[in-house]
Parts: structure tokens; sequence; C-alpha cells
């Protein structure tokens, strides 16, 4: 009888390793990692995790008739939550932080770029957001009465119009323009992405551009959708 006592005991600390072995091949790469008492459709504990995701995107436009180059880098955070199931990816809470936007002019010579700072007379700058994917169209939720963002719907590269949240801003003369919104986040609605025994979900991906209109004394010039063929990219990590 003894004998046997002792070997369902092995049994059952067994069975619990397994129970929580999914928990511990998930802890790689996140910041909090909690596990639910309820359970996924499909039987298995759900994984709650917290994530920072710090982002860095940057574009070069170069205006032949005003004779400058202007260097946008959008940077900033998304923070957001994941609960993992069973060949699934649930993604709360999304909220865009202070996504800052720069604005630098250095003067054209022979179709290059160079390294000397170039001033104008007026910056319009923006930067846009929606999902990456054409088919990805996310609920957007923003502060009312906030001067300078806005959803709405306008060109998206390569996809036509599409609803996005925009952060835009008029700066005076000078060679560089920052548009910081450190108080004024964005929020994106709950997506939940699917997976396959052979496939698992995929990212959950985010897609951002810059625009501007730049003015020389006399003289304007315009970047926008149509200056590219792709938006920059911005996954969300498990």
């Amino acid at each position: 009888m003894i004998r046997s006592l002792r070997m369902l005991g092995v049994l059952t600390i067994c069975t619990a390793a397994i129970a929580i072995s999914p928990v511990a091949a998930a802890q790689g790469a996140v910041r909090e990692v909690h596990v639910h008492g309820g359970q996924s459709s499909l039987d298995e504990p759900l994984v709650t995790q917290n994530h920072k995701l710090p982002y860095d995107k940057k574009w070069t436009w170069k205006s032949g008739p005003l004779g400058i180059c202007t260097v946008f880098t959008v940077t900033g955070t998304f923070k957001y939550t994941t609960i993992t199931g069973r060949y699934n990816v649930q993604y709360t809470n999304q909220v865009l932080h202070s996504p800052r936007l720069t604005a630098y002019v250095y003067r054209l010579k022979s179709g290059k770029c160079t390294s000397r700072s170039e001033s104008v007379s007026e910056f319009v700058i923006a930067q846009h957001w929606t999902g990456y994917s054409c088919s990805f169209n996310p609920s957007i939720s923003v502060s009312a009465g906030i001067g300078g963002l806005s959803v709405s719907i306008s060109g998206w590269p390569s996809c036509g119009n599409r609803q996005q949240a925009i952060y835009s801003t008029q700066y005076g003369s000078g060679h560089y323009a920052i548009q910081d919104n450190t108080g004024s986040p964005v929020s994106f609605g709950n997506t939940t992405q699917w997976g396959s025994p052979t496939s698992p979900p995929p990212p959950l991906c985010y897609g951002v551009y810059a625009s501007g209109e730049i003015w020389k004394p006399h003289h304007s010039d315009s970047y926008g959708a149509g200056n590219l063929h792709t938006s920059g990219k911005v996954c969300l990590s498990v």
C-alpha cells in the first residue's frame, strides 16, 4: 500500500509540471506574466503578459524644386497586453504612448543629401497610424478636443483611403521641427490573432508614415502617402 501511494504522488507531481509547462515556455522577453484561473475555449491555461515595445522608423524626402532633403523620424512606445490561449492570442489595452515626429532639413546637392542644415520659412508635418495590412482596420480612439490629433479617412500607401489616427502640427521658420505628444495617446481596439496546430498566430502589425509640406519664400512642396509604396511596420510581439 505505501508503495502504491508513493507511485500516485509521483504521478500527481508530473501532471502538475505538464500543466504549467506552456507558461515557462512563454516567459522569454516579457515584462510581466500571469496565469489565469480560467480556461480558453480549448481547455488550455490562459497566460497574460504586459508589454512595452519601443519603435523607431525613418524616411528621407528629396525635394528637387526646393533643393532640400527632409529626414522624418517617428519614435515612441506601444504598451499592450496579450492573453495567450491555445492557437490564439488576444491583444488588449493597446495604447500608443508619446509618439514623437521630428523633421530635419538639409541641403540637396546634385541629387544627394548633404550634412549642411537648410532653413525654410514654414513646416506642416504629420504622422499617420492604422493597421499595416490593407485588410486590418482597427478601431481607433483618441481624446476629444486635442489640437492636431484626429481620426479621419485619407490616403494610405498602396491601400487607397483608410481610417487613421493623425497627429498634424504647423511650425514657423527654421531647419527642424519636433512634434511631441506626451499627453495625447491613441488607443486601438482589442484584436485576436488565430493560429493552428501547425502554424502559430501571426503577429499583430500597425503601420505608420510621415507626411509634410514645407515652404521657402513664395514656394512650397509636399510629401505624403503617394510618395511611399508601403508604410513603416510596427509589429507587437508576444
